[in-house]
């Protein structure tokens, strides 16, 4: 027994010793970044019903795009917010778990130069305009009115132009304030479009959603074969007769480098539990032992918790 347990201190601290080696793709389920777990409805405040100052022209616009992003969510029923018009925000829990607020922060545009050669291989000159619409919203708990997350996005929308000079400076006088004005509409439309079409993405937010992510397999100082071909399985992606070797390594010597690569192996079949069960013994033999534990151990349990409990 006091041998066993003298390997497992030997092998613990020798965690402290390795290098990174294959990798292995985790597919993770992750809880929406917004809590809204026991709701079941959502809708969207027009952004019209209040004053944008400056802004209004943008105001429907918006309210169209928020409502169609809100409306793809799996887990939330949308409501038109038309039974909320002249309702005292006190009482919108009567009709809503959750509602969405926004505003229209700032509308900043830009212009770039560039070149081009055309068809005839001249060269000709461009201009690029933008217009970059930054926005704030919130989803905010009806029953109480708790601002649930928060969320500041910018959106954009560009546009080429032609480079026209003219040298006629009385013509370019006369002109300059209808320039203006026109100037001015076409970044109004450049602004609409970027709330229109510019791209922002809502779904993890309201959602459920899988990402893809990489973790490495540790290799061991430890010279024994089968941690050599454990590896070569990892390799091959037979992530079964990988797990199998390390579980016996782990259980005849408690290595923690198989412990931990066990643990890796245990996520790619989405068995997160027994992975975090894991990770949390070889945590607190650590702990008892005085060894400082790696930082990547700290985050991949953290990272699990999250998996798990949500």
């Amino acid at each position: 027994m006091n041998k066993q347990f003298n390997i497992i201190f030997i092998v613990l601290v020798s965690i402290m010793f390795f290098s990174c080696g294959t990798t292995v793709k985790i597919r993770i389920e992750y809880p929406p970044l917004v809590d809204v777990r026991n709701m079941e409805t959502i809708t969207v405040i027009p952004v019209e019903w209040k004053d944008n100052g400056r802004y209004n022209y943008l105001a429907r616009d918006l309210t169209r795009t928020l409502t169609r992003n809100v409306r793809r969510s799996e887990i939330l029923r949308f409501i038109e917010p038309e039974c909320l018009r002249n309702i005292d925000r006190a009482s919108y829990w009567e009709y809503v778990d959750v509602y969405l607020e926004c505003e229209i922060l700032d509308v900043t545009t830009g212009q770039e130069s560039a070149e081009r050669r055309n068809k005839d291989n001249e060269i000709e000159k461009y201009t690029i305009e933008t217009a970059t619409v930054n926005i704030s919203y919130r989803y905010i708990s009806a029953i109480n009115n708790i601002v649930l997350a928060s969320f500041h996005k910018d959106v954009s929308a560009g546009e080429e132009k032609e480079n026209r000079g003219n040298n006629n400076k009385l013509l370019n006088a006369l002109l300059s304030t209808a320039l203006r004005l026109a100037a001015v509409q076409e970044t109004n439309e450049l602004a609409r479009k970027a709330v229109r079409d510019g791209f922002f993405n809502m779904d993890n937010e309201i959602n459920f959603y899988t990402t893809t992510e990489r973790r490495n397999i540790l290799q061991s100082t430890n010279r024994d074969p089968a941690f050599r071909r454990a590896e070569r399985f990892v390799r091959q992606k037979k992530y079964n007769d990988a797990l199998i070797i390390y579980r016996t390594l782990y259980e005849e010597t408690g290595s923690a480098v198989a412990c931990y690569n066990m643990a890796i192996l245990l996520q790619v079949n989405n068995q997160f539990m027994d992975a975090l069960v894991l990770l949390e013994d070889l945590f607190r033999k650590l702990n008892e032992r005085s060894i400082e534990q790696p930082g990547f151990l700290i985050e991949e349990i953290r990272r699990l918790r999250l998996i798990v409990y949500n």
